[in-house]
């Protein structure tokens, strides 16, 4: 490490910083707080000339982690707060679905999402 202004100078401990690994791909930097031994994930369709890839956010929020979250696992809001992209508030019933492992979450063939089509309405499901 150098200091322009004291090149005779070494840093002192206390202004060090800790360096992780980092990459970039598919238009966002991957940043890794590990050893950085697994490969970023390929997604086919980022590769595919006909599909539109829309890089947005991040939106900022007022609200606590545990708000955002709750936000996330809810899906039950999907057809009223996002009627015409994840949801229709026409047919508001859940069909039953299976969470991922956590370990899972991240990997491509688990980052799909799409409207839920119900099986039968809520009502009849017991």
């Amino acid at each position: 490490m150098h200091i322009p202004a004291h090149p005779e100078q070494s840093p002192p401990a206390k202004a060090r910083v800790t360096v992780y690994r980092a990459a970039t791909a598919h238009g966002v930097v991957w940043v890794t707080l590990g050893s950085g031994s697994a490969a970023i994930p390929s997604f086919e369709l980022l590769d595919d000339p006909a599909h539109n890839v829309l890089m947005s956010g991040p939106y900022p929020v007022k609200a606590s982690g545990p708000r955002i979250v709750e936000n996330f696992l809810d899906v039950g809001h999907f057809p009223f707060v996002h009627e015409g992209i994840l949801g229709d508030r026409k047919r508001p019933e859940i069909a039953d679905y299976e969470p991922l492992p956590a370990r899972m979450a991240c990997s491509p063939k688990a980052s799909r999402s799409s409207s839920p089509t119900p099986t039968a309405p809520a009502r009849d499901r017991r």
